[in-house]
């Protein structure tokens, strides 16, 4: 969802506000220089081409002359083939760029709110551990699991299937074997 809101441009950034309220500020908020824009936030805002940077991928955004929101969106959703990508790679790399996004815009979001700029590594720091916790669920997939028939019920030998376990005095008989049995692989 977030990934489409900023593909279409409608994120309520300063630039954007403005447009109701023409005597506001548009200053990017997280160092007052240039005006707000999403694409600016997104690709040429310090803070944003740090975290670019000093995550794994090591990005230089602004080597890529980004020139429009879609065209970020598109980067991440269809990377260019000089990164060299395999299909898990690409995953990663889309998994990445959606959530550096949205780690950029909360963190923007807190320093309208709540009036507090990042501490230097916050932002890469949190952005890390907010990937890992997205990525790392991710199971293997099995490539052999027995299926349904290949599992059967047999019969346990009696005399083999029960044993017997003394605890304290008391004896109690118990089966050895278990009633479906797996093929081995």
């Amino acid at each position: 969802m977030h990934l489409w809101r900023i593909a279409f441009n409608l994120l309520p950034t300063k630039d954007q506000l403005s447009e109701f309220s023409p005597s506001s500020d548009t200053s990017c908020p997280l160092y007052n220089v240039e005006a707000e824009s999403a694409l600016h936030l997104f690709t040429q805002c310090h803070i944003a081409r740090a975290t670019w940077f000093g995550n794994q991928w090591n990005l230089r955004i602004d080597r890529w002359h980004v020139q429009s929101l879609t065209q970020l969106i598109e980067f991440f959703i269809d990377p260019p083939s000089s990164l060299e990508l395999d299909k898990e790679q690409r995953d990663e790399f889309l998994l990445f760029g959606a959530l550096t996004l949205d780690m950029i815009w909360r963190w923007r979001n807190k320093v309208v709110n709540e009036r507090s700029l990042p501490v230097e590594g916050q932002v890469i720091r949190s952005l890390q551990k907010l990937f890992l916790e997205h990525w790392w669920p991710k199971v293997p997939v099995l490539t052999r699991v027995p299926t349904r028939s290949s599992a059967r019920w047999c019969c346990p030998n009696q005399e083999e299937s029960l044993g017997a376990i003394t605890v304290e005095g008391a004896t109690v008989r118990v089966s050895l074997l278990p009633l479906l049995t797996f093929p081995k692989y």
